[in-house]
C-alpha cells in the first residue's frame, strides 16, 4: 500500500483512495470483481471523475486493480493475497494473470509434429495432439494457450481424445502432477491475436507469451505450450529468501 504522511493535508484523491482501498480489503469489491463505471463510481463517492481517476491510478500502482482497455477496472488482489507461486508446477496462465480466468473452450487435432519441434525438442514421436484453449473472465476472452502433446503421453495416461473435457482437464491441471521439471520463458509478443485465431483477446496487440516445456522424471517431453495473456494483465509477484 502506498503510504501517505499523517500530518499532510489529505488531498481529495487520497480520501477516495482510502475509501476504495477499504472496500477492496473488506471484500465489498472482491477479487475479480469489476468496479462500477467511472461515472457511477464518481457519483457514488461524490467526487469529480478527475479525482476518481487519480485515486484509481494509485490503486493500479499498488496492484490492487487492473484496467482492461475498453472494458473497465477489475480488482486483482488484496494486500493479504499470497504471491504468485511460479516455483510450483501449475498452469502459468492462472498464476500470471492479474484477474481470475476460467477455461472457456478447447479444440484439438492429431497432427504430424512440425520439423521445428522435432529439432528443438528432439521429438521422435510420429504424432502430436495440437490443442487450442481459450480463457475468459466473464464474457471476455482474455487468454489463449497452444499446446503440443506427444501421442505417447496421451496413450500413457489413458486420455480419451473423443472426450474434450478429459483432454482439457489433463492439459489444464493433471499433467502438472506428472511433470518432474518445467522450463518457462516469458517474452513480450505482438502475435497473440492472430495466433489465437478464433477470438481477439487484446485491443492493443501487446502480450506476454510464456513458452512452457514440461518434462517427465526421465526427462522425456510431456508437453510444450505457449500461453498468451495481454501485457496489461500480466502480474507476477515473487517471494525471495536468502
Amino acid at each position: 500500500m502506498t503510504i501517505f504522511k499523517e500530518n499532510e493535508k489529505k488531498l481529495k484523491f487520497v480520501k477516495v483512495y482510502g475509501r476504495l482501498y477499504e472496500k477492496i480489503q473488506n471484500g465489498f469489491f472482491s477479487q475479480g470483481t469489476q468496479l462500477p463505471s467511472e461515472t457511477i463510481l464518481a457519483q457514488e463517492l461524490g467526487v469529480s471523475r478527475m479525482t476518481l481517476r487519480q485515486a484509481l491510478s494509485v490503486l493500479r500502482d499498488d496492484g490492487l486493480i487492473r484496467n482492461v482497455q475498453g472494458i473497465g477496472n477489475f480488482v486483482t488482489r488484496t494486500d493479504n493475497d499470497a504471491p504468485s507461486h511460479l516455483t510450483i508446477l501449475s498452469n502459468p496462465i492462472y498464476t500470471s494473470c492479474s484477474i481470475p480466468l476460467e477455461n472457456f473452450e478447447i479444440r484439438h487435432a492429431l497432427e504430424v509434429p512440425p520439423l521445428a519441434l522435432k529439432q528443438t525438442m528432439n521429438i521422435t514421436s510420429p504424432a502430436i495432439v495440437n490443442s487450442d484453449r481459450w480463457y475468459r473472465s466473464g464474457d471476455n476472452v482474455l487468454g489463449y494457450s497452444l499446446s503440443l502433446t506427444p501421442i505417447e503421453v496421451i496413450t500413457k495416461y489413458n486420455i480419451d481424445l473423443a472426450d474434450s473435457n478429459a483432454l482439457n482437464q489433463f492439459l489444464d491441471k493433471d499433467i502438472y502432477s506428472h511433470a518432474h521439471k518445467s522450463t518457462l520463458l516469458c517474452r513480450v509478443s505482438n502475435a497473440g491475436n492472430f495466433v489465437a485465431t478464433k477470438y481477439k483477446i487484446s485491443t492493443n496487440n501487446s502480450f506476454i507469451v510464456m513458452s512452457e516445456t514440461l518434462y517427465s522424471e526421465t526427462m522425456d517431453l510431456l508437453n510444450f505450450s505457449k500461453h498468451y495473456i495481454p501485457i496489461h494483465l500480466y502480474h507476477v509477484q515473487l517471494q525471495l529468501t536468502r
